[in-house]
């Protein structure tokens, strides 16, 4: 039986230039039309299925839409606050307090280009709880580009505790945005209200990094971690450190992964040769080695299955094998088909049947 207490009901890759934008075609007008019938926000902070690591689609689902409204922008262009404070009331969330944030100086943000705002998203505090959202990667911003070519590790140490090792590309951008505001928003969050960590493609990888932060640097426990299509963020001792975490504080991670998302799949698993020499392993957010455990895979036939039977013969601790640099010529080719299954509007559909078969 559902609570009654409520808050109201890309990774880019660089050299194909392809976006992590919501996906959206015309052949998502059933969807579109589905979803705008749960328009009133009611993210359920007392979730039992949440709070025993279970899946609650209806959370999801709402995590998702606040994916969606960081990646929206006003219509001029500019990512202004109004704009944002109308996106999260179009679909019924009451703020308390909203504070976006981002890894440029105002002005920088004035630049015509846009070329500084690689890292975007914001912290909003509703009547029952606070959510940092970070917006996924947009094809024309220079540094969105960078942030996700950049693909050697380098240490994550908060406070003299080393994490582990991540993205450079990922973690830099991070910090950015963390010493322009993101760490004063999280400081003043209200700390009897639990605190989720939101992201779709990038935004994902980078809600990643901004969880062990909360945690340790400001001492705020994450209630959940929700990412969608989200590349792989860091080596083994990260994934493994930042688990860690928030178990011991009572939180919990839902990784969301679409089956043919080459985005999920990036960094790769096992150590790569590249020009500039050898790429150490990623690892998703698991228990160990084991990246299914955490996983919820968005199937073929649009169902979600958490923790999914292996389905790669090479390694099972894999929730799909991981595409091979010789398939990349062929994924360009077809950046349609990969942006549908990478996109918000196929993670939403599948999400949102999910949550209305649920009996919550």
């Amino acid at each position: 039986m559902r609570s009654n207490l409520r808050i109201g009901l890309p990774l880019l890759l660089a050299v194909a230039g392809i976006a992590c934008g919501d996906g959206s075609s015309d052949s998502d007008d059933d969807t579109s039309a589905a979803l705008s019938s749960t328009d009133q926000f009611s993210f359920d902070v007392a979730s039992p299925r949440e709070a025993r690591g279970d899946l609650d689609p209806l959370n999801a689902y709402w995590a998702m839409r606040l994916a969606q409204v960081a990646q929206r922008r006003a219509s001029d262009g500019s990512d202004s606050k109004p704009a944002t404070m109308r996106a999260l009331q179009e679909i019924g969330v009451k703020v308390k307090v909203l504070t976006p944030f981002h890894a440029a100086t105002d002005a920088q943000r004035l630049n015509e280009r846009r070329a500084f705002t690689g890292t975007d998203g914001f912290y909003v505090r509703t009547e029952g709880a606070g959510f940092v959202v970070f917006r996924a990667t947009e094809a024309d911003k220079l540094n969105d580009m960078i942030v996700s070519s950049r693909i050697a590790q380098t240490d994550v140490v908060i406070r003299d505790t080393k994490v582990g090792e991540a993205h450079a590309g990922f973690y830099n951008g991070f910090l950015a945005a963390w010493k322009n505001g993101l760490r004063e928003a999280i400081a003043t969050h209200q700390r009897d209200l639990p605190l989720y960590f939101v992201g779709h493609s990038l935004g994902g990888a980078l809600a990643t990094v901004a969880a062990p932060h909360a945690m340790i640097d400001v001492g705020v426990p994450v209630r959940a971690l929700y990412t969608f299509a989200s590349p792989r963020v860091g080596d083994g001792h990260f994934a493994s450190n930042v688990v860690r975490r928030i178990h011991s504080g009572g939180g919990h991670v839902f990784r969301f992964v679409s089956e043919g998302d080459f985005v999920t799949t990036i960094p790769r698993f096992e150590p790569t040769v590249a020009i500039d020499g050898l790429i150490e392993p990623y690892r998703h957010l698991g228990e160990r080695d084991d990246e299914r455990a955490l996983a919820i895979l968005v199937t073929k036939d649009g169902k979600l299955e958490p923790k999914p039977r292996a389905r790669c013969a090479e390694n099972a601790n894999l929730a799909q094998c991981d595409a091979h640099w010789r398939e990349l010529p062929s994924l360009f080719k077809d950046r349609d088909r990969l942006m549908k299954v990478h996109g918000a509007e196929h993670y939403l559909d599948a999400i949102l049947r999910a949550a209305k078969a649920s009996d919550r």
